[in-house]
């Protein structure tokens, strides 16, 4: 059993985007992970994203874009291998 922690709070929806697993917490961010080397894919300072103000409850992988949707009644489009939050 490999465990991989970071969140604050549970994990709520978990999906695979660009060869990498993407979860999202109750603790409103959403987390890049290497499930080739069982840990972090980014460097420390990178592999968080947030933008949500509530609980990330869904993901939609579509080619290089990820959308997550939340609690706070948004849905924000992310884009790119960094996962940059496109407007």
């Amino acid at each position: 059993m490999i465990r991989l922690q970071s969140h604050f709070a549970p994990i709520t929806v978990i999906t695979s985007h660009n060869n990498a697993l993407i979860s999202g917490s109750a603790d409103m961010t959403i987390r890049i992970w290497n499930p080739v080397k069982h840990g972090l894919q980014q460097d420390k300072n990178q592999h968080i994203i947030s933008g949500h103000k509530g609980t990330v409850t869904c993901f939609l992988s579509y080619k290089d874009l990820l959308l997550s949707g939340s609690t706070d009644r948004n849905l924000i489009v992310w884009k790119g291998t960094k996962l940059i939050c496109s407007k």
